[in-house]
């Protein structure tokens, strides 16, 4: 389903071994690994200085850069 608004990062779902965590879960202890999954940063390319740049919400046509310390799925 295309998303044609901003998503904040808290409302992103991460699936890891056929279980959904929350943005809450995944970047804390509180999940079956009993720490982070994945990273809790998101970067946002800015093409104007060609850099990364900090992000709190994905918003639509850009690009995104996230690290996962596991193999994980971002569902939305």
């Amino acid at each position: 389903m295309p998303y044609d608004s901003s998503i904040p990062k808290e409302d992103l779902i991460i699936e890891y071994n056929g279980t959904d965590y929350s943005w809450y879960e995944a970047t804390t202890n509180n999940n079956e690994e009993g720490e982070p999954l994945i990273l809790a940063f998101i970067y946002k390319w800015n093409s104007s200085t060609q850099s990364y740049v900090l992000s709190d919400d994905i918003d639509p046509n850009f690009g995104y850069w996230m690290y996962a310390y596991y193999q994980c799925t971002l569902k939305r």
